[in-house]
């Protein structure tokens, strides 16, 4: 009997350098040197993988089963529609999400780059592809499709979306309670794969609708944030970042240093659609403008932060919205009230 024991995706290891501990580090040896004479010593072993170790995938279950397996056997054994590329690459282990377009259904097309499939994918875990499995999966593809076809491999466009509410309980529940289950259910809708998927907007009124569904809420208000990191010296020695979204609300934006508020921006109104941010923490002094255009922030902190991050809404009637290699994904749940 031949068999192989896994310890299925658990098993995948996504970062260079993660593994660093051996489970017996201590060994002893013996070996006859070139003068014949036997040494004896302990060492501890030290290791580490210098690549990704991926690959490793659960057992199938039935309804995994009854998905993918007759999405490939759709495809003949060959790929030419966006069907065909998704059906071959979700029955791929470790891939949890995925998408395939080509250059006609980009904003710019390039008629230059005619046969272009564009391929993103998302491994468990959010974690981005490496190269040695892009290649592994363009060396299998080029045996199923069209001879003449090029595949271009797009990064993910990761949006970390941060839901702000003010919620209103049904006064026969528990708050904490009551926070626990919205806290799971906004969960529940940015899973990897299944409610949250690549080319797919976040509605607001969905959510709410959600939300607003569960029996011990009795009404909310809420908002949908996009959360971006700003990069020190980004220009001139400003912290600063040029946002994912196309454009960003006026009077949406709110600047923090770890957990701490510390600016707010107010439109000018002068038609340049640009605005000027406000320090709202006495700790510190910020200066800096906001293009609602085009997305760039520059902002001087002082006493200089270690980091910084940027929180604001898209200008979308209060929506996220995404590219085709674009994905939300819940980075928290920010509750600011939640009372009777």
């Amino acid at each position: 009997i031949d068999y192989i024991r896994s310890d299925g995706s658990s098993g995948n290891v996504y970062e260079t350098g993660k593994i660093i501990n051996v489970t017996s580090p201590s060994v002893t040896y013996s070996y006859v040197d070139d003068d014949g004479v036997t040494q004896n010593g302990t060492a501890t072993l030290l290791v580490t993988n210098i690549t990704t170790m991926i690959g490793g995938d659960d057992a199938e279950g039935a309804e995994e089963i009854r998905t993918e397996a007759p999405n490939i056997f759709k495809t003949g054994d060959r790929l030419v529609t966006r069907t065909d590329f998704e059906a071959f690459l979700y029955n791929y282990p470790s891939i949890a999400e995925a998408y395939v377009w080509g250059e006609n259904e980009e904003t710019n097309p390039d008629y230059n780059m005619f046969n272009r499939v564009n391929i993103v994918l998302l491994l468990e875990g959010w974690q981005s592809p490496p190269a040695a499995l892009k290649t592994l999966l363009e060396e299998a593809m080029y045996e199923k499709s069209m001879l003449t076809v090029k595949y271009e491999f797009i990064d993910a466009d990761i949006f970390n979306v941060v839901p702000v509410l003010d919620v209103v309980v049904n006064s026969k529940y528990s708050l904490s309670t009551t926070q626990a289950e919205i806290e799971a259910l906004l969960a529940s809708l940015f899973e990897l794969g299944k409610t949250a998927k690549f080319a797919e907007n976040k509605r607001l009124s969905n959510l709410i609708e959600k939300v607003d569904g569960l029996e011990s809420v009795k009404y909310i208000h809420m908002t949908l944030e996009v959360r971006e990191p700003l990069t020190e010296d980004y220009s001139s020695g400003y912290w600063g970042v040029l946002v994912q979204s196309s454009s960003i609300k006026p009077e949406t934006c709110r600047i923090f240093v770890g957990t701490t508020e510390i600016a707010t921006d107010t439109d000018r109104n002068d038609g340049s659609n640009i605005g000027d941010f406000n320090s709202i923490e006495s700790g510190y002094a910020v200066n800096g403008t906001v293009d609602y255009t085009t997305g760039e922030v520059l902002v001087d902190i002082s006493p200089a932060p270690t980091s910084v991050v940027l929180r604001y809404q898209q200008d979308e009637d209060g929506d996220v919205v995404v590219g085709n290699n674009g994905i939300c994904k819940l980075y928290s749940v920010d509750i600011q009230s939640i009372g009777y």
